[in-house]
């Protein structure tokens, strides 16, 4: 899901995740085939994380362009526990460097919120984005989760993003997902979702898709 989660993987545990994702425009087309996104439990409360795609891009002439896209390092740290505290609370800065041949970068500084209510997770996540040359923007995610069984749970949520100011409109959209755990150390992830009608009026509609899997060892 675009709303990431306070969640770390245990200490010296790597997290690995093998995903497909498409992110279509009515005048662009975009794939990353694939993402790989890296993670390590540096302990209980860190995680380092590398994370880059191998980008397929196709505009309304249908020329199609393959390269490798940017690369995101980041570090998350937890300050609290849920089964402490009743929530979980973390932040997750990061920093993209572009792959080009002329180097600019973005900072991601977002802070996660998570709490459950029996089969229930809901989640909050707030992020200040900054870019060079750029005038600062905002991700914004609401999710809700349910436990469906041990190993299947589905999800969905709303996102709101914008440039220069929290509460200006932006690019909303909604989003459904699951998750399914086939072992231990392996889990099936999905999921498809669409901009609102706000933002079609303003640049057509979008849909983006994720598929992927997440291994641990």
């Amino acid at each position: 899901m675009i709303t990431d989660d306070p969640g770390t993987p245990a200490q010296g545990e790597w997290e690995v995740n093998v995903s497909f994702t498409s992110d279509l425009h009515p005048d662009e087309k975009e794939y990353e085939s694939p993402l790989m996104d890296i993670n390590y439990g540096w302990n209980d409360r860190t995680q380092l994380k590398v994370e880059f795609p191998f980008l397929i891009t196709s505009s309304g002439n249908e020329d199609i362009h393959h390269e490798f896209g940017d690369v995101s390092v980041g570090l998350k740290y937890r300050f609290f526990d849920e089964e402490q505290t009743g929530f979980a609370l973390a932040t997750f800065p990061q920093i993209e460097l572009a792959s080009g041949n002329h180097p600019e970068y973005e900072v991601l500084l977002p802070l996660e919120l998570e709490t459950s209510r029996g089969p229930l997770v809901l989640g909050a996540d707030l992020r200040l984005v900054t870019a060079a040359k750029q005038s600062p923007g905002y991700q914004n995610g609401l999710l809700v989760g349910m436990t469906v069984s041990d190993r299947l749970a589905l999800m969905g949520e709303i996102t709101h993003g914008a440039q220069g100011s929290l509460f200006r409109v932006g690019d909303n959209t909604i989003n459904l997902g699951m998750k399914w755990e086939i072992t231990p150390a392996v889990v099936f992830m999905a999921s498809a979702g669409s901009n609102l009608p706000s933002t079609r009026e303003a640049g057509g509609t979008r849909w983006m898709t994720f598929t992927g899997f997440q291994f641990h060892y």
